[in-house]
């Protein structure tokens, strides 16, 4: 009788810690979610500026404003960075895409930091062709990232909320 008691227990609290982990490894989940859109105003903004800018010939404040957003990615980075993982299956892979998704996006705006303060119209158009390459890369690394999400919530039996 004792060993069937000690056997319950043990299967309880094996269920207990695996909901536990599921349900930290969600957690994870979203807050990479919400730096990541986090991000969309910041985003929106500077893209307006370095618009304007650029209709203008202004090309040093593209590469402020550029700037101005890679700097507010950098600080986005490092707090992913710093975040404590969960005990999750697959949550190193899960945080190194992420961040290489991070990384790409401020490539993009280091891009444009190098377009603004190329010096002469033809080391601006080079730097131009360079960022197309970026930019032609951007659903790949969306798809990269969307699969290791999918991956990571399979492994640890939680549901990726469509919003």
């Amino acid at each position: 009788m004792k060993t069937l008691r000690l056997l319950i227990f043990i299967a309880i609290s094996v269920m207990f810690l695996a909901a536990c982990n599921s349900q930290s490894a969600m957690l994870y989940n979203n807050m990479m979610v919400e730096k990541e859109n986090s991000l969309s105003p910041d985003i929106e903004r500077i893209n307006k500026e370095i618009k304007s800018y650029s209709g203008k010939n202004q090309f040093d404040s593209v590469a402020v404003a550029s700037k101005e957003l890679v700097a507010i990615m950098d600080k986005k980075i490092a707090e992913i960075d710093a975040a404590r993982m969960p005990s999750a299956v697959g949550v190193e892979t899960f945080k190194k895409t992420y961040l290489a998704y991070f990384q790409f996006m401020k490539g993009v705006y280091v891009a444009y930091i190098k377009i603004g303060e190329a010096k002469t119209d033809a080391d601006r158009h080079e730097e131009q062709a360079k960022m197309m390459t970026i930019i032609n890369g951007i659903k790949k690394e969306i798809v990269k990232l969307q699969t290791a999400q999918r991956k990571f919530a399979s492994e640890n039996d939680f549901s990726l909320n469509s919003k």
